[in-house]
């Protein structure tokens, strides 16, 4: 059957194009080899890492760049290649994430964090699962939860969205100190196996403020930071560990004193990462990247280099040109910019913005990065009424926000100058 004749799946995409899965897919690198293998650059960064995890028996690091430059990816391909390289000391890296938020209690945080390290050690110690100290460890970690209101079970690792309705029958309070004393015979059953390091990463520090996120490491500390052998990997915005010193002295010395930040990647190095997917997963040698490197560049430009956008606007672009031009097999720049500007067109228009906050859209395009003290520039009256447009703009993902020492600067996102940007020449 003629492509044109069915409409195309979503698992049908890469196969459309020649390729055994879409190339282009932006989900961060996962943990194992061949995930390893597609990652591009950040040696320095990588080697500082590293020598942390390497360096310290407790303790925290903050990984921080801007939105979609890979931080998540770059801790998970860090910790696999720690993993395999056979380092000294031996690290147990709990791969699994705790996504932070705001509603996590410090026992919950805890439980979480105990069940991300039973399961590292069910997958690096082959059979210790089947010992008694384990079976009890897991055991009384499943009677927390149900002690616990309120508890998502998935955060923890025990399946898939499954949350318990049972009230709580002890305080938080009072579970503290029994999860805690869990943690420590966790540490013990890890270093018996001779992994004198275990890694915890929390991830998505973005979505919750950052007096929330410091008062949370205050109520913590003596629980976490202080704690051997566990060093907390923090993944987070630009800035966040800056907040930490800031508010707290006493959890600031137990933190890295320098955070490792990544910039986003050059244009050579984007290439470079979409030419190893395309090598990896075409069918046959003779299969040639469909985006053009014209394409790519375009891409690069309007979103500063933010990796993610860029997959995640080339998944877009092959989607939509497998619907309305099922026989081509490579976009190039005449094809791409017209399709590239209606799907941004039309995500912005699901908003339903303002002819004035649209107006104000375009004014940001072309006036680049901004600070809501420019609001002169801009045709606003004070402040305040440019900081109602800004931070609404920035809801939306229109704009891009991130600390710039004592400042916080705005900047245009992707979909907006591809967008908008044509109107700036009127």
């Amino acid at each position: 059957m003629d492509v044109s004749d069915s409409p195309p799946h979503p698992e049908d995409l890469g196969l459309h194009y020649g390729f055994r899965r879409n190339p282009y897919d932006p989900s961060p690198l996962g943990i194992d080899r061949d995930d390893s293998s597609l990652f591009v650059g950040r040696e320095r960064e990588g080697r500082e890492f590293r020598t942390f995890l390497a360096s310290f028996d407790r303790g925290a690091v903050f990984i921080e760049g801007g939105t979609g430059v890979g931080k998540t990816s770059f801790v998970n391909v860090q910790e696999y290649r720690i993993e395999h390289e056979g380092s000294r000391p031996r690290l147990l890296p709990t791969l699994q994430t705790i996504q932070l938020a705001s509603a996590l209690s410090p026992t919950e945080f805890l439980l979480s964090v105990l069940s991300n390290v039973l399961n590292a050690l069910a997958r690096a110690v082959p059979r210790l699962d089947r010992g008694p100290e384990f079976k009890e460890l897991s055991r009384a970690v499943t009677q927390s939860l149900v002690q616990t209101r309120g508890w998502q079970v998935d955060l923890a690792g025990f399946g898939a969205g499954r949350s318990t309705d049972a009230t709580a029958t002890s305080p938080l309070v009072v579970l503290l100190p029994a999860v805690s004393d869990l943690l420590d015979r966790a540490a013990k059953l890890a270093q018996a196996a001779g992994l004198t390091r275990v890694v915890v990463n929390v991830n998505n520090l973005d979505l919750i403020d950052s007096r929330t996120f410091v008062s949370f490491l205050e109520v913590t500390r003596d629980l976490t930071l202080t704690r051997s052998p566990f060093l907390w990997v923090f993944i987070g915005p630009i800035g966040c560990r800056a907040s930490v010193a800031q508010r707290s002295r006493r959890v600031s010395e137990l933190v890295r004193s320098d955070p490792i930040w990544l910039p986003p990647l050059t244009v050579k190095e984007v290439h470079k990462a979409v030419e190893a997917r395309v090598f990896r997963f075409r069918t046959s040698s003779s299969v040639a990247a469909p985006i053009s490197r014209e394409v790519l560049d375009l891409l690069y430009e309007a979103s500063s280099g933010e990796l993610r956008y860029i997959l995640n606007r080339c998944t877009d672009l092959l989607f939509r040109t497998m619907i309305e031009f099922p026989t081509s097999r490579e976009l190039d720049l005449d094809l791409a910019r017209p399709l590239l500007r209606r799907m941004t067109m039309s995500s912005i228009d699901r908003y339903n913005l303002t002819q004035k906050q649209k107006a104000l859209l375009v004014k940001l395009v072309t006036g680049g990065p901004c600070q809501p003290k420019d609001f002169g520039k801009y045709g606003l009256q004070s402040v305040p009424a440019f900081l109602r447009y800004l931070l609404r703009f920035y809801e939306l993902g229109l704009v891009d926000r991130r600390r710039s020492g004592t400042e916080v600067v705005y900047t245009p996102r992707g979909d907006t100058i591809l967008a908008l940007g044509s109107q700036t020449e009127k």
